[in-house]
């Protein structure tokens, strides 16, 4: 099972682990490179997370959250139709591929 980190505000996947452990070692890394003290993990509708408490009495939380691919992309990568350029049929692609050599609506899709 992959999990990923991303960013909360765009959706865009930071990096890619096989493990949920390997995940949580790269987030727990990158937040303490950036000067961030989680006292608490917890998880929110888009994912893990962790917050901070600040010295004023405010919450930080960060811009980055750990989820499992396969929800990652069902909340955020939706499936879109697009119209396969040979057959002239709709077919469903994930968000992210529209465009990219994976889009059958595209001559890129057909030639080698």
């Amino acid at each position: 099972m992959t999990f990923v980190i991303y960013n909360i505000h765009s959706k865009h996947v930071v990096s890619e682990h096989n493990t949920e452990r390997g995940a949580r070692i790269a987030f727990a890394s990158c937040m303490k490179k950036s000067g961030f003290k989680a006292i608490a993990k917890c998880w929110t509708h888009d994912g893990e997370t962790a917050w901070s408490k600040a010295s004023d009495g405010t919450f930080l939380y960060p811009d980055f959250a750990i989820l499992n691919r396969y929800f990652w992309s069902e909340r955020h990568n939706p499936l879109v139709k697009v119209k396969n350029l040979m057959t002239g049929e709709e077919v469903e692609i994930r968000k992210d591929e529209v465009g990219s050599c994976l889009d059958p609506s595209m001559e890129r899709y057909w030639t080698k």
